[in-house]
């Protein structure tokens, strides 16, 4: 299993986003041998248990996240929006709006 990550900051304009919910960087999964369609029916059962341990051993990527701690990731399934659409891991010891998109091949 390969792993590797994408940085982008996350930039507001006056929008109704710019709430200090959304402020916490978040840390989105990209699966690359799932489909479109695995994808949308894969968005309320993803095994974010199951990544976190990977991610626990990964230590140079947890380092690129600047975590020093696994249980800093709390799984969100409204992470990047409130209908449910974007689950992901919500980073809680950093304040910086950033979002990170692990791939996992």
């Amino acid at each position: 299993m390969k792993l590797s990550i994408r940085i982008q900051e996350r930039k507001f304009g006056k929008c109704r986003f710019e709430k200090e919910y959304y402020k916490k960087p978040r840390l989105y999964l990209d699966l690359k041998k799932e489909i479109l369609m695995d994808n949308l029916q894969n968005r309320r059962s993803r095994l974010h248990i199951e990544i976190k341990k990977v991610l626990s051993l990964d230590k140079d990527l947890l380092q690129q996240l600047n975590i020093k701690d696994i249980s800093q990731l709390s799984w969100s399934q409204k992470a990047g929006c409130s209908c449910g659409c974007s689950p992901g891991f919500i980073i809680s010891s950093q304040d910086k709006a950033t979002d990170y998109w692990l791939t996992i091949e």
